[in-house]
């Protein structure tokens, strides 16, 4: 895949097929590989990115400090550097809170938001849990850390449906691991990100989706966003945990189409 200046720092990241430009934010492990079934099945209608993460993949990954604004402006500047004005954003997890920073920041290149197994605030719960997966990335390593993340962001269905191509991404994560320091100050990142009271400046046609058996991100989490922003589509799938979108793609994905297809492209 091509490589970018953005900024400080050089972005990985993948541009295919044609038409109305649509951005897939990967969650917390920042890779692009994440999005691997929607790339494939939305570049024959429209124009589809996907991009590692500054901090994580085959992009740079200085020890710094990050924040989802800092991902945000990267995420804006990939934009500039590919020439596209106006794109659909469609973000999971730490990349559904990249997305709102997007929304918030740089409402001018937002033409939709589908926000993604993700949170405005955390709560005590979710605060609890990345704390914890934090202690065990810095105890234990990389490898633990990884595998013991697969409990709440592949759920129970994927273990039980999915396993060989569960273990086959754990494996990839592992590969693609950024240093320790830089993964620690990633995870800060997601406890920092707060723009709950912020949410009701979007303008942009919104569609909120939630899994009723996410274990990492609660669904009322989602349901939160989704009533603070003015006329939010707020959608249910029933299983597929935190990474729903990987879980149960065909599902997602006629979710998404329809979303899209919804939204107006006047002024493109």
């Amino acid at each position: 895949m091509p490589r970018a200046r953005v900024g400080d720092v050089q972005l990985q990241y993948e541009d295919r097929g044609s038409g109305a430009p649509i951005v897939f934010i990967p969650g917390l492990i920042g890779l692009a590989a994440q999005w691997s079934h929607q790339m494939e099945a939305f570049a024959g209608r429209y124009r589809a990115i996907a991009f590692d993460h500054r901090g994580a993949g085959q992009s740079d990954r200085p020890v710094q400090e990050y924040t989802t604004a800092l991902l945000a402006e990267d995420a804006a500047g990939l934009l500039d550097v590919l020439g596209i004005t106006r794109a659909h954003i469609v973000g999971a997890s730490t990349g559904g809170a990249i997305a709102q920073a997007l929304g918030l920041d740089h409402a001018e290149r937002v033409l939709s938001l589908a926000l993604v197994s993700t949170w405005a605030r955390p709560d005590a719960y979710f605060r609890r849990l990345q704390e914890m997966r934090k202690e065990v990335l810095l105890g234990l390593g990389v490898a633990p850390y990884i595998r013991l993340s697969s409990l709440w962001t592949a759920g129970p269905t994927q273990f039980r449906d999915m396993l060989a191509g569960l273990e086959a991404y754990e494996a990839e994560q592992i590969r693609q691991a950024a240093p320790v320091e830089v993964m620690a100050a990633r995870l800060d990142a997601t406890l920092k990100h707060d723009r709950l009271d912020d949410l009701r400046r979007i303008a942009a046609p919104t569609m909120v989706v939630v899994a009723e058996d996410d274990t990492l991100v609660s669904p009322f989490l989602g349901e939160q966003i989704a009533a603070a922003i003015s006329g939010a589509r707020l959608v249910r799938m029933k299983e597929g945990g935190h990474n729903c979108y990987r879980k149960d793609p065909a599902t997602f994905n006629r979710l998404l189409a329809d979303f899209l297809g919804s939204v107006s492209l006047v002024g493109m």
